[in-house]
């Protein structure tokens, strides 16, 4: 509680109890750490939080966190801004990026990249496809889109949840088989007001009937002075407005970025129409935009003159590609994978390798330098960052193969590069490793089904921050 541990009882029963923990009989280990009812522990060694109903051991919301095999550390109260830069495994702020941009219905186009190896490509995943033979290239066979991996659970949640439609899937090109590319889209109407917008000069609502919501926001041009202007934040490659033409109907310029895109019309006269509702003007950028600002300024045209919106129209598409090479290294993809794995659009990646990295330096031959690991690292996330792609490191499932300790080494280190880096940390080694018999395929590498789900559930969990 607030005092500290509460002693609960005997110590010859070796237990210590606060309202969000227990330390169990084994001591503080990760056969050790238990969840109570009330309490959360994301993984067995780090990432205790209190919940809304108890204030239990706050080492992540009291500002500090919980290492791996260098022990334990905690931060003596830093400042606010480095608290919220590194509060637990939320390093970096990617995963509410993400959710921000899927919730977000003016992004018109999320695109999400998923780089790793054959855990990654499904591997013993039931009813997965043949993945031989194989080159650790692009060029490799692939797995389906239905199969249970934590992949294809992860872009049907996406699809489902946040565009709420079917899923189209395509192949990687040159690939002789399987899908790679799963595509979700749905057209939203966004009303133009309410906190995604800024508006500076005169705007009033008006009751239209006919109008895409029944009522227009209308920004009124005075013959002189200040114009109406409407800005918002967009991704993707455009959107289309709707507009009521009127007999007073305004011209408008479109800026994109400080940029005139051009100047437009909702004068019914001037488009040649009656007038009327639910007419339309699609905006289209001349490339892609990870986060443009737009403005739609009213022009004066020497009388005064209405600028009636209904809607911006939004084509939303989600696009996930799945670039899970089996048999592929972080030496693999900093080699020849990564520049040509990424696609225009792709603005978020999720980043899971390692468990070929066992036993490897950066050249891909001798026993590991974990030093190695990370530069190769560093110059993955790099090259993500540098076409402005934010990255989601995870750490790779609890393998008990005959290198399973270095598996856990493997998950430190990325551990410890993604706080260095302020990078989200998924840690899908100690989501599995509690019950790694039950988690794990027959060849002790390979998540089964179950550990597929695991994993997909451990990353839903982060996005929906369950």
């Amino acid at each position: 509680d607030e005092s500290g541990l509460v002693l609960a009882k005997a110590m010859t029963t070796g237990s210590l109890q606060s309202p969000a923990f227990r330390i169990g009989d084994t001591g503080v280990s990760a056969n050790g750490f238990e969840a109570t009812a009330d309490g959360e522990v994301e993984t067995p060694i780090f990432r205790i939080e209190k919940t809304p109903q108890h204030d239990g051991l706050r080492l992540i919301d009291g500002n500090g966190f919980i290492g791996f095999d260098f022990g334990i550390e905690v931060e003596a109260d830093p400042q606010p801004a480095d608290a919220a830069a590194k509060v637990g495994p939320n390093y970096g702020g990617q995963l509410t990026a993400l959710k921000r941009s899927l919730a977000n219905p003016l992004h018109q186009f999320v695109g999400i990249v998923l780089i790793g190896d054959s855990i990654t490509w499904g591997a013993s995943a039931t009813g997965m496809e043949a993945d031989q033979p194989r080159s650790q290239s692009l060029l490799d066979r692939r797995n389906n889109g239905t199969s249970p991996s934590w992949a294809n659970l992860l872009h049907q949640y996406l699809g489902r949840d946040y565009f709420e439609s079917g899923v189209t899937a395509s192949a990687w090109p040159g690939s002789p088989n399987g899908t790679a590319i799963f595509q979700y889209g749905r057209t939203e109407d966004v009303f133009p007001d309410g906190e995604l917008f800024a508006f500076t000069g005169a705007w009033a609502r008006q009751s239209v009937p006919a109008a895409v919501y029944g009522v227009t926001h209308n920004g009124t041009v005075p013959a002189a002075g200040v114009v109406p202007s409407i800005a918002f934040e967009t991704t993707g490659y455009g959107f289309t407005l709707v507009f009521t033409a009127r007999a007073d109907g305004a011209a408008y310029e479109v800026v994109v970025d400080g940029v005139s895109a051009g100047e437009f019309s909702t004068n019914a006269a001037t488009l040649g129409v009656a007038a009327g509702s639910g007419f339309t003007a699609a905006h289209t950028f001349a490339s892609f935009k990870h986060a443009a600002k737009v403005e739609i300024r009213g022009l004066v045209g020497g009388t005064p003159a209405v600028l009636a919106l209904e809607a911006i129209r939004v084509d939303r598409k989600l696009r996930l590609t799945n670039q899970g090479i089996c048999g592929t290294n972080t030496h693999t993809w900093v080699g020849w994978l990564l520049a040509d794995a990424l696609q225009e659009g792709d603005g978020f990646a999720f980043v899971q390798l390692g468990t070929n990295d066992r036993g490897r330096n950066a050249s891909g031959t001798t026993p590991a330098k974990w030093s190695d690991f990370y530069k190769n690292m560093d110059r993955i996330i790099g090259t993500l960052t540098e076409q402005e792609i934010e990255p989601v490191v995870l750490g790779s499932c609890a393998a008990v193969d005959g290198d399973a300790a270095n598996m856990s080494r493997i998950r430190s280190v990325l551990h410890r590069f993604a706080y260095d880096k302020g990078i989200d940390f998924i840690d899908q080694f100690a989501a599995t490793r509690m019950d790694a018999a039950g988690y794990m395929s027959p060849d002790k590498i390979h998540p089964n089904d179950a550990g597929h789900r695991r994993m997909f559930e451990n990353i839903f969990n982060r996005i929906e921050g369950m």
